[in-house]
């Protein structure tokens, strides 16, 4: 598969949503979403909210440069690997709670998208493209999670769909 002159239109999207994220994060000065889960009581929480947010932004924009893209989606999977993780502490402490998993599942999708960009975006050559359909395989994990979501919590994640 010849991937040369064709940057799809998910790499757009997923870069253009890091650089919203962060411009968002740097903007308010606290971090961009809910699901980037930093307790309030967090040592230096505006520092690090203001380096999420600049990680986020010069990551999406690294996706958007060619020769950088690839790094710019791993370093992306990288600082959203770090949310993630966050929510799997708190969704194993309490793992009744179907919110925690929603959450969890919704920080994974983009860790997920950000390591099949890295491969998709690979040298034809080596072994990573062809990692990029499986590592995009997971990802239907997590939308059966958001399918599960929205007949688990009928109020309330009806609110979400218009």
């Amino acid at each position: 598969m010849e991937r040369r002159g064709f940057f799809p239109l998910g790499i757009y999207l997923y870069a253009g949503a890091a650089i919203y994220l962060g411009v968002l994060g740097l903007v308010s000065g606290d971090f961009a979403a809910n699901w980037q889960r930093v307790t309030p009581d967090a040592p230096h929480r505006m520092l690090l909210a203001s380096a999420a947010g600049a990680w986020e932004l010069l990551a999406g924009v690294a996706m958007l440069w060619r020769r950088m893209s690839r790094w710019g989606a791993l370093a992306l999977a990288g600082i959203y690997s770090i949310f993630w993780l966050l929510w799997a502490v708190h969704a194993a402490s309490a793992p009744r709670i179907w919110d925690s998993w929603g959450n969890f599942f919704e920080e994974a999708s983009l860790v997920i998208a950000g390591l099949a960009a890295f491969a998709w975006l690979s040298p034809a050559g080596s072994a990573w493209p062809r990692w990029a359909v499986t590592i995009a395989r997971l990802y239907g994990v997590c939308c059966l999670c958001f399918g599960a979501t929205h007949f688990i919590f009928l109020s309330g994640a009806g609110n979400f769909v218009p």
